[in-house]
């Protein structure tokens, strides 16, 4: 082991030694994304947390193998990490005292007796919450291998079968469930997130904000509440030593496979989660020259969050002023619905994020009605080729259509703009 960098050692439940090495990022765009390309595709077997503050990224790597460490360590080295090189240092960087806790726990869920898994991401709220500087935001991140995808794979398919054949969900969440269920066919992240606050204030304003945004946005889902557990604290999770990865081993209950495949992050969020966290680290605003003009309103089913983020991101980089939830809505004081009604009313045109999710989305519906009351332009962007149903068929029936998919993103944010000018 390199003799300038702290490696420590701990065990498992188990007995098994680990090995944790930390270093720390500055918020540089251009060689962070070398060290994260690397991350992703060179560190199989390693357990990567990503520790964001104000300041920096802290990086943990967690591996039984010492030797793999090592590589690590060399390699990174070249991508200008810096890693700690002392016992004091490490504990000051790792260790977080007086720290309180609200962390995904995706165990919970059920419907008459039968697991439910939720879709559900932490992050959302974080990248946008008008707080985000007095807390610290954790994901740990474990690369699946294929023979435990495919063991993921066989059983969440069995309970597929099994909720179609006895037929106990509302339509809507089944559907839900059934996409849900399907991710380990493209899904090889097995994510855990967290968020530190050093007091309980914090912790509560917090949970009281998302409780509200779920509130409206998960109903027809079947869910009360989110997948979250507050005050929960263990060296482990500091450590960024994942609390599901032994239970990779034995998959004994559909219970524990939901849970596990709820946590799934595809290699496209990863990426958003990096790309977002760096942007709105350099960035805290939009430019002077948007704030005169008037927003573009973005309606989209959760599940299309990431889509509709993209789209944001693109608009927004060329001069336009967006609101989208749940961010938007996290920058007021607001209820989830009275920031929906104002952010509309401040809109001049609503553009649908359009998929198959949107025909069972609760909310997108409402705010296309809201809009068109409000005599806003509305645009259509179909992901697939999906057609609306129910009363999107109706509220969607004189609109013009962009198409997305087979066709090139430039060129389509370009037919976008051309709409947006009219109304601006």
């Amino acid at each position: 082991m390199s003799n300038t960098v702290y490696t420590a050692c701990f065990s498992d439940n188990n007995d098994n030694d680990f090995f944790i090495v930390c270093g720390y990022l500055e918020y540089n765009h251009a060689i962070n994304n070398n060290i994260f390309n690397y991350l992703l595709h060179g560190t199989e077997g390693v357990d990567i947390s990503l520790r964001y503050t104000k300041e920096h990224i802290t990086l943990l790597l967690l591996s039984y193998d010492k030797h793999k460490v090592k590589h690590i360590i060399e390699q990174l080295k070249r991508c200008n990490v810096k890693f700690i090189e002392c016992i004091e240092t490490f504990d000051e960087y790792v260790f977080l005292d007086d720290v309180v806790t609200l962390q995904t726990d995706y165990q919970e869920f059920s419907y008459c007796g039968n697991a439910m898994g939720c879709d559900f991401r932490l992050f959302h709220y974080w990248l946008h919450h008008k707080e985000r500087d007095n807390c610290i935001y954790q994901i740990t991140i474990h690369h699946l291998e294929t023979h435990n995808v495919k063991k993921l794979q066989r059983i969440a398919q069995k309970y597929i079968c099994y909720l179609q054949i006895e037929n106990i969900l509302p339509h809507s969440s089944a559907i839900q469930q059934y996409e849900l269920l399907s991710r380990p066919l493209d899904r090889y992240w097995l994510a855990n997130e967290v968020i530190f606050f050093t007091n309980e204030q914090s912790l509560y304003n917090w949970k009281h904000a998302i409780d509200d945004t779920f509130a409206h946005t998960s109903t027809g889902a079947c869910f009360n509440q989110p997948p979250l557990i507050s005050n929960y604290q263990l060296d482990s999770l500091i450590l960024g030593y994942h609390p599901m990865r032994d239970e990779l081993r034995e998959l004994e209950n559909r219970q524990q496979t939901v849970a596990l495949v709820s946590s799934l992050f595809s290699q496209q969020e990863i990426d958003f989660l990096w790309n977002e966290s760096l942007r709105l680290n350099k960035q805290n605003s939009l430019p002077a020259s948007t704030t005169g003009k008037k927003k573009v309103f973005i309606s989209y089913a959760l599940s299309d969050y990431i889509e509709a983020q993209n789209l944001r991101s693109a608009l927004e980089k060329e001069g336009f002023h967006c609101w989208m939830a749940p961010e938007d809505i996290n920058k007021t004081n607001l209820n989830y619905p009275s920031a929906i009604i104002e952010g509309i009313n401040a809109s001049s045109a609503l553009i649908v994020v359009f998929s198959e999710h949107t025909n069972n989305s609760i909310h997108v519906p409402k705010e296309i009605d809201l809009a068109l009351s409000q005599k806003l332009l509305i645009i259509p962007v179909r992901l697939k080729n999906i057609m609306p149903e129910n009363d999107l068929q109706y509220l969607l029936r004189l609109c013009q259509w962009i198409d997305k998919y087979q066709r090139p993103n430039k060129e389509v944010i370009k037919e976008i703009i051309t709409r947006l000018k009219y109304c601006h």
